[in-house]
C-alpha cells in the first residue's frame, strides 16, 4: 500500500486565511444533499493561496461573483492561487448522504440525516479550512420535504422557518458564537421531542429539549432531568452559565462516538440518552447523567474556549472529564466514583500506556487523529488537570479556570495556556509540570522507608522512573500521604520539607526530582504509611507493605479510597501466589482475606456500593501488565481460583448478604443493595456449588423489576454451561428483541462468556437477526466486546475471527474497526506462543488492499512489538 504520511506537533503553521463567517445551504434531495456554501475569508500574512480540505463531489467554486476553472483538486485538497486580500468563496458539493456508512460528515440514520464532524468530518461535506483554529460565524439554511423531514436543526438560535412550494420547508439557523467546523451539526428527519426549561443564575429562560424517534421518546426523560442537574451544578461549581436560547439533545442509533458537543446541537448515541428502570441498568442511569453533562460541560470547556489543533485535544477533553467526573462524585458517592475511575483508568489506560501503542497525554505525531481519542488523552488527561487542583486546591484550582476563560474566549489555545493561566493565577512556577503533557508512559515510584527510635523521626524516600521510557525527566508528581500507628490512629505528620503542602488535614508531598525524601518528625513509633491517597497521581507505586501494613490500612486507613487499595493489594498478593505455584488446585488460601471481607460484609457502616467495589477482585487486564511474557490462561485461572475459594469458604455468608440486600419494589437510590446483591451472585456462581445455586439465579430474572436485576443474574450463571442459562438467554432476547441497546447487552454477555462454544456462538451472532452488522454500537457489543474476554481472543481461531471483521469493518467505518484493531495492541506484553499466533493474522489485516489510515497506525504499531 501507499506510505501514509504522519503529521506532527512541530510542524503547526497558522493559515493563510481566516474566516469571518459562513453561510451553508443544504437542499435535501431524493438521493443527494446540495451543499452551498458562501465563506468570507481574510488573509492571514502574505500568502495568496489557499489550500481547502475536501473529499465531496465538487460541482462549482465561484470567487467573488466568477467563476474559477483554473483551481487543482487532487488528494482531497482544492488548492486555489493568486487571492485577494479579502473575498467571498463560493462552492456547491453534492453529498452522497444516503449511502454513507461510516457514520462521519453527513450521513442517513434510518431514514434521517445526522452530522459527525469532529474531527475531520466537515470536510465530507465541503472544501473548507477544517481544522479547529479556524473559528467563524455559521449560518445554516436547510431545505427538505416536509413529510420525510419535518424537524430540520442546526447550532444556535433558530431565526426563519417557512414553508415553500413543491411540500418543501425552508428554516435558517444563525450561531452568534465563532466556532471551529468540527462542532458545526445538522439534523434532519422525524423525531419527537420532549422539552422544559432552565432559569440561568442571571434569569435569561433557556428552553431546553430532547428529541429521538417517537418508539423510544418516552425514556428520554432522564436525559432531560440530568441536563438541568448539569447547568445548575456549573453554575454553583465553576460559575459557568449557558449563552444560547435553546439547548438540543438529539438522539441518533448510528454514531461512532458517545456524543457530540455541537454548540447547542449536541448529537448523542442513544446509549447515553435512552434510560428507563424496564430497559436501562443502575449504571446506563449514572451514564446518561455523566455522558450528558460532560457534552454540556464543553459549551465552555472545548466550545467557548478551543483547541489551536488536534494534538492539544486533551486541552478539552482531559478538562471536561474532570468536570464530569466532579459532577458525579458531587452528586452521588465520591468514594465510588474515585474508585470506579481509578479502575477504569488501570483497566484501560495503564494498559494502553504499555502497549505499542502508548503516547503522550499530548502527542507528537499521528497518522490518522481518530485514533487518539483514546484513553489516555481523555482519562489520564482528567488525571492531569485533577492534579492541578490537588497541587493548587479547589479555589486555587478555581482562579486558575477562570484567569483561563478571561483570557483566552472565543480562541484555540494550547496545553501551555492552560498551565500558564493556572501558574499566574496562583503565582506558581508549574513549568515542570508540563512535562505531563509530553511523556509517555506510566511512572513508577519505587519507595523506601526508614524510623529513627531515637530522634523519632520518620522519613521516607521516593525513586521517580517510567520503565519503557527510560529517557523521561523527572516529573512534578503530587503525592498525598497519611501515617497510621499500630493501634490504627492516624496521625497529621510535622514535615521538615519546603515542597509539600498541608491542606484540610491532609499533607501532599511534591515530588519533583528522580529521587526525593521527605522526614516527619515527632513520630512515636515506626508508623504504616498510606501512600497516594485519593489516588492524587496516576501512578505506579512499588512499597513493600508486609501482611500486617495492608491489614491495618484495610481496616484502620481514613482515606476510604485507600481502606480499597489495600484490599486490593493483598488480592493481587495471594493471585500472585497462586499465579507461581506449581499445583494451584492444592494451595490453601491465606485465611485473613475472607476474614477481612467476612468483617467487611457485617459492617453495616459501609455504604454497599463500596462493599460491592470491595470484594471485587483486580481485573485480568490490570493485573496482566504485572506479569512480563503473561500466560494468559494462568492469569486467568488464577484469579478465578481465588473467587472459587472466597466463595467456598465464605459460602453461607454470601448468600444470608445476598437475601438481606433483597427491595421490595425498584428504587433508585438502593443502586448499591443491587450492586451488592448482584456482586455475592457472582461469586455464588462462581464456588464449588455453583449448581446448587442455578435456581436461584433464575428466580432473580423471572421476579426482577428492573434491568440491573436482570443482567445480573445472567452475569452470574454466564460461565455456567446449565440449560437455565440458555432458557433466561433465549427469554431474554425474545422480551427484548425490539429494544436494540437492551440487545446490545445480552450480545456482549457472550462475548464474554467463559464456556468452551463460546468463539463460535460469537460468529454465528453476527447472523443473529437483531444484529446489525454496520450499526457502531452492534459492532462494540459483540465484535470489540470480544476482544476484552481475555481466554477465547487470545486463541488462533480468536485472532482470526477478529483479524476478518476488521478488513470486513475497514471497508465502510475506519473508526470503529481502529477502535476493534486496539484490541491487538496488549498481546506484545503476553507469552511468545500468542504473538506467533497473532503475527499472521496482522500481516493478513496490513496486506489489505486499501487498508485506512486508521488501522493501519495501530496494526504497525503493533506489529513492530510483536517478537
Amino acid at each position: 500500500m501507499t506510505t501514509i504520511a504522519t503529521k506532527y506537533l512541530k510542524d503547526y503553521q497558522a493559515t493563510s486565511y481566516l474566516v469571518d463567517t459562513i453561510d451553508l445551504k443544504f437542499e435535501i434531495k431524493d438521493t443527494f444533499v446540495i451543499v452551498t456554501s458562501k465563506t468570507k475569508y481574510q488573509q492571514n500574512g502574505t500568502s495568496n493561496s489557499l489550500e481547502l480540505a475536501g473529499s465531496a463531489k465538487l460541482k462549482s467554486v465561484i470567487v467573488d461573483g466568477n467563476e474559477l476553472t483554473d483551481y487543482k483538486l487532487a488528494d482531497d485538497k482544492l488548492s486555489l492561487n493568486n487571492l485577494p486580500a479579502s473575498f467571498t468563496l463560493e462552492i456547491v458539493t453534492h453529498v452522497d448522504a444516503f449511502n454513507n456508512k461510516s457514520c462521519m460528515g453527513l450521513y442517513a440514520s434510518n431514514g434521517n440525516l445526522f452530522t459527525q464532524c469532529e474531527p475531520e468530518g466537515f470536510r465530507k461535506i465541503t472544501y473548507y479550512l477544517d481544522r479547529p483554529d479556524v473559528m467563524a460565524k455559521f449560518t445554516t439554511t436547510i431545505i427538505g420535504d416536509k413529510d420525510l423531514y419535518p424537524v430540520l436543526l442546526s447550532n444556535g438560535n433558530k431565526i426563519s422557518e417557512k414553508i415553500l412550494a413543491n411540500n418543501q420547508i425552508k428554516v435558517i439557523w444563525e450561531d452568534p458564537y465563532k466556532k471551529p467546523s468540527y462542532l458545526f451539526a445538522l439534523v434532519a428527519g422525524k423525531f419527537a421531542f420532549i422539552d422544559d426549561t432552565f432559569t440561568t443564575k442571571s434569569g435569561r429562560k433557556v428552553k431546553l429539549e430532547v428529541y429521538s424517534e417517537a418508539e423510544s421518546i418516552n425514556q428520554c426523560q432522564h436525559c432531560l432531568e440530568s441536563l438541568k442537574r448539569a447547568m445548575e451544578w456549573d453554575e454553583k461549581r465553576f460559575s459557568l452559565e449557558y449563552d444560547l436560547d435553546v439547548y438540543m439533545i438529539v438522539a441518533s442509533g448510528d454514531f461512532n462516538m458517545g456524543a457530540m458537543e455541537n454548540k447547542g446541537l449536541n448529537i448523542f448515541n442513544t446509549k447515553y440518552v435512552l434510560a428507563e428502570t424496564k430497559t436501562a441498568t443502575d449504571t446506563d442511569f449514572i451514564n446518561v447523567e455523566a455522558v450528558v453533562g460532560h457534552e454540556y460541560f464543553h459549551n465552555w470547556t472545548g466550545n467557548r474556549v478551543t483547541c489551536r489543533d488536534w494534538f492539544q485535544l486533551s486541552l478539552k477533553e482531559g478538562l471536561t472529564v474532570f468536570r464530569d467526573q466532579e459532577f458525579t462524585a458531587d452528586l452521588h458517592s465520591r468514594t465510588v466514583k474515585r474508585i470506579q475511575d481509578v479502575k477504569n483508568l488501570r483497566q484501560m489506560q495503564f494498559t494502553e500506556d504499555a502497549s505499542p501503542l502508548s503516547h503522550p497525554v499530548r502527542p507528537e505525531s499521528y497518522m490518522e487523529i481518530n485514533n487518539f481519542y483514546t484513553m489516555t488523552v481523555y482519562e489520564k488527561g482528567a488525571e492531569v488537570v485533577r492534579m492541578y487542583q490537588t497541587i493548587l486546591g479547589k479555589e486555587g484550582f478555581n482562579h486558575g479556570l477562570a484567569l483561563y476563560f478571561e483570557r483566552h474566549d472565543g480562541y484555540a489555545v494550547t496545553c501551555e495556556d492552560f498551565c500558564k493561566a493556572m501558574a499566574d493565577a496562583n503565582k506558581i512556577d508549574l513549568s515542570q509540570f508540563m512535562l505531563w503533557y509530553s511523556q509517555s508512559g506510566t511512572p513508577h515510584l519505587s519507595i523506601s522507608d526508614h524510623y529513627n527510635e531515637e530522634t523519632k523521626e520518620y522519613s521516607i524516600t521516593f525513586k521517580q522512573s517510567i520503565p519503557n521510557n527510560p529517557t523521561a525527566k523527572a516529573m512534578l508528581i503530587p503525592v498525598s500521604i497519611g501515617l497510621i500507628l499500630e493501634n490504627g490512629k492516624n496521625i497529621i505528620p510535622d514535615i521538615k520539607s519546603y515542597n509539600s503542602i498541608i491542606r484540610d488535614n491532609e499533607v501532599i508531598l511534591l515530588l519533583n526530582e528522580a529521587e526525593n525524601t521527605f522526614i516527619f518528625s515527632g513520630i512515636s513509633e515506626k508508623p504504616t504509611p498510606s501512600i497516594l491517597r485519593g489516588f492524587s497521581a496516576p501512578v505506579i507505586i512499588n512499597y513493600a507493605y508486609n501482611e500486617n501494613q495492608l491489614y491495618t490500612l484495610a481496616r484502620h486507613d481514613n482515606d476510604s479510597f485507600n481502606r480499597w487499595e489495600a484490599l486490593q493489594s493483598i488480592y493481587k498478593a495471594e493471585i500472585n501466589r497462586i499465579y507461581h505455584s506449581e499445583a494451584p488446585e492444592k494451595l490453601e488460601i491465606n485465611q485473613n482475606i475472607t476474614k477481612i471481607i467476612s468483617e467487611l460484609l457485617n459492617d453495616a457502616t459501609i455504604d454497599p456500593a463500596l462493599k460491592a467495589l470491595s470484594i471485587n477482585l483486580p481485573a485480568f487486564a490490570e493485573l496482566s501488565i504485572s506479569y512480563p511474557n503473561t500466560d494468559v490462561k494462568k492469569l486467568v485461572e488464577s484469579i478465578k481460583r481465588l473467587k472459587s475459594i472466597i466463595a467456598n469458604e465464605l459460602e453461607a455468608q454470601l448468600l444470608a448478604v445476598y437475601k438481606d440486600n433483597q427491595t421490595v419494589s425498584y428504587d433508585f437510590n438502593d443502586a448499591g443493595k443491587r450492586a451488592l446483591k448482584n456482586t455475592l451472585l457472582g461469586y455464588l456462581m462462581q464456588g464449588s456449588n455453583a449448581d446448587k445455586y442455578v435456581e436461584l439465579v433464575a428466580a432473580q430474572y423471572k421476579n426482577a423489576d428492573n434491568m440491573t436485576d436482570k443482567i445480573g443474574a445472567l452475569s452470574a450463571i454466564n460461565d455456567n454451561d446449565s440449560p437455565v442459562r440458555h432458557q433466561l438467554l433465549d427469554n431474554f432476547a425474545q422480551e427484548y428483541a425490539n429494544y436494540p441497546l437492551v440487545m446490545d447487552k445480552w450480545f456482549s454477555l457472550q462475548s464474554q462468556s467463559q464456556l468452551p462454544d463460546t468463539i463460535d456462538n460469537v460468529a454465528n451472532l453476527l447472523n443473529h437477526p437483531s444484529f446489525d452488522k454496520e450499526n457502531p454500537n452492534k459492532l462494540y457489543s459483540l465484535v470489540r466486546a470480544f476482544t476484552a474476554n481475555p481466554i477465547y481472543f487470545n486463541t488462533d481461531a480468536g485472532y482470526n475471527f477478529i483479524a476478518e471483521e476488521i478488513i470486513r469493518i475497514d471497508s465502510f467505518n475506519p473508526g470503529v474497526a481502529g477502535r476493534i484493531a486496539n484490541g491487538f495492541s496488549s498481546i506484545a506484553n503476553y507469552e511468545s506462543k500468542y504473538q506467533t499466533l497473532v503475527k499472521p493474522q496482522l500481516q493478513k489485516i496490513m496486506a489489505k488492499e486499501n487498508l485506512s489510515r486508521d488501522v493501519y497506525e495501530i496494526i504497525s504499531k503493533t506489529l513492530q512489538q510483536i517478537q
